[in-house]
């Protein structure tokens, strides 16, 4: 066996324990994998296939159509690890556009998607009490969600986004993602 297929087996073995588990360390597997499979090889094909299996493995089988991840919901900490889960999605669909799989417009034939687990959140961030379990305080969730606001706003071209941004004052100019993800004054 050669040490690339030894790495296949073990990708495998891996994913399927991880996506068995339902745990939100399963949602960056993909993003790791693809990782794997396109930077250290250069194979283009084998991380498509990463992505588009994302598509059924986590976006279908893990957002309902109204944006809700009922796995996370139960959850104790259930915002922090809605918001984690998006960060896996986000930064699998940044490393997607490399082989030219759209993971940001994607949706299921019942419309879930990355965007509407995205959007499902917003309004509790805003003026709606949070209904699910969550036993700490949301500061660092703050923190994620201005990271996620930033990509969002480049990535759907959505002012709402922008607005939310200056709306909750989460502008931290002196930051590295002012550089990395700049927005649009108001």
């Amino acid at each position: 066996m050669s040490e690339y297929e030894y790495r296949v087996v073990v990708f495998y073995c891996l994913e399927n324990t991880i996506h068995k588990s339902q745990k939100a360390a399963g949602r960056f597997f993909p993003a790791y994998e693809y990782t794997g499979c396109y930077f250290s090889r250069r194979n283009d094909s084998l991380a498509r296939r990463v992505c588009e299996r994302s598509k059924t493995r986590r976006i279908e089988a893990h957002i309902k159509p109204d944006g809700s991840q009922p796995f996370e919901l139960e959850r104790t900490r259930s915002m922090h690890y809605s918001l984690f889960n998006l960060v896996a999605y986000f930064e699998l669909a940044q490393l997607a556009e490399h082989v030219n799989i759209d993971l940001w417009r994607y949706r299921t034939k019942e419309g879930a998607g990355i965007k509407t687990a995205f959007d499902f959140l917003l309004p509790y961030f805003q003026d709606q009490p949070w209904p699910y379990p969550q036993i700490t305080p949301m500061h660092h969730e703050y923190d994620i969600l201005e990271k996620l606001l930033r990509i969002a706003s480049i990535k759907y071209q959505d002012g709402q986004y922008v607005d939310l941004l200056h709306d909750m004052s989460l502008l931290h100019s002196a930051d590295r993602l002012a550089l990395l993800y700049p927005v649009c004054d108001k």
